[in-house]
């Protein structure tokens, strides 16, 4: 049993290294910071929604702002669930 765990331990360390692809130093390191850090990404994508959807929720209090988003909302999700589909399912859908 020792034996085996000898012969994984370089294979683990090779695996959990990060080998990212040629890019900036400066996208090299946020990538290298994404995966390092899930929690950095989560608060970084929560940041943009949030200051993408402050406005909009502002802006609600119009019918035809309101109608508009509602509008762009299910278009954006039937849009989401058709690629996500087309992705997913082998076959052509004609």
């Amino acid at each position: 049993m020792d034996r085996i765990a000898r012969q994984l331990v370089p294979l683990w360390r090779q695996s959990s290294q990060h080998n990212l692809p040629a890019a900036p130093a400066s996208m090299r390191d946020f990538f290298l910071n994404v995966t390092r850090y899930p929690r950095y990404l989560i608060a970084f994508g929560l940041g943009v929604a949030n200051s993408v959807l402050e406005p909009l929720a502002q802006r609600r209090s119009n019918p035809v702002t309101a109608v508009a988003l509602i509008g762009a909302l299910v278009s954006g999700l039937l849009s989401l669930s058709f690629i996500l589909r087309a992705m997913v399912t082998p076959e052509v859908i004609a």
